[in-house]
């Protein structure tokens, strides 16, 4: 019964979050990735505790995919952190880039001169 306990008050984060986002209606410091992918791993530990038939771990886990069904609802209604490619940065950010221009796609003809 403790360990049932335990993992109730563990997914109560998931409703602050959701209760802050909702009531701030804005959700820009929240990754959206993160919260997916705890949706689906708790989604797994439910499916995984119904097979084993263990309440405490399905009661948990049900509690952990319904707070986070509403947190990334929030991030949906109010904008949260996607993953974007073109704000991940690989360490390169001293090296110039331009636009292409039509004629960058031409082939060449470089002819070996003596």
């Amino acid at each position: 019964m403790g360990i049932l306990f335990l993992g109730i008050i563990e997914s109560f984060f998931l409703y602050i979050q959701f209760a802050k986002t909702m009531s701030d209606k804005d959700a820009s410091g929240v990754s959206l990735f993160a919260f997916m992918l705890f949706l689906f791993t708790s989604l797994g530990w439910m499916i995984w505790g119904a097979l084993a038939k263990d309440i405490a771990l399905l009661v948990t886990s049900f509690f952990n995919v319904i707070g986070a069904v509403l947190v990334v609802t929030s991030v949906y209604l109010y904008g949260g952190e996607a993953y974007d490619h073109e704000s991940v940065s690989i360490g390169r950010d001293d090296v110039p880039t331009r636009d292409f221009q039509k004629d960058d796609l031409k082939l060449h003809n470089f002819n070996n001169t003596r």
